[in-house]
């Protein structure tokens, strides 16, 4: 394969969270936004707000899901189907979620485009398209003089490894899966 084969693209996505309390220099606390359950799936799946009105974050936990899974593609799958199979709660059992900051890297992977012919390109010319990501996930940027953000007097939920991160945003409701979806283990 050589590199005129090889379709690169590179998306870089830069979101606040839209509430957040850092409780030390790897801890902090993110508002919910909503929460959902799914039948398949024993425990809540939360949806956090960000700086974007149109984006969320949801986390799905996966500690003490014998189901959980593994792999890109199988991760990407199984997130997907979970959040086609969420029902909205009436009110989340928990005002905010608690993180640690974590970084993920994956490798880069390839695919080879099956019909080179629909992207007008001549029929026997094969064409990959090379996939890495990375994310990153901190409390954000210090604001000095800001006013610390209410979390409600609840509980957090305490988020542990391993769970998914997904993006999801609303102009995708029909389509119904999320922009990305990363496993943190």
């Amino acid at each position: 394969m050589k590199a005129k084969d090889t379709a690169f693209s590179r998306l870089i996505v830069t979101l606040d969270w839209n509430a957040v309390n850092v409780i030390d220099d790897e801890t902090f606390q993110v508002s919910v936004h909503a929460a959902g359950l799914c039948p398949s799936h024993p425990v809540p799946i939360f949806y956090v707000a960000t700086s974007e009105d149109d984006m969320f974050v949801v986390i799905i936990p996966w500690k003490g899901v014998a189901s959980a899974p593994s792999g890109d593609e199988g991760d990407f799958a199984a997130c997907s189907e979970v959040l086609r199979q969420t029902q909205p709660m009436e009110r989340s059992p928990f005002e905010s979620l608690q993180l640690g900051s974590f970084d993920v890297r994956r490798a880069v992977s390839t695919t080879e485009i099956a019909d080179t012919a629909c992207l007008g390109m001549s029929a026997g010319e094969s064409l990959h398209v090379a996939e890495f990501s990375s994310l990153s996930v901190s409390p954000g940027r210090v604001m000095p003089g800001q006013l610390k953000s209410g979390m409600g007097g609840g509980t957090p939920f305490t988020v542990q490894r391993p769970f998914a991160v997904c993006l999801w945003h609303t102009d995708m409701d029909d389509l119904n899966v999320p922009l990305s979806a990363i496993m943190v283990a």
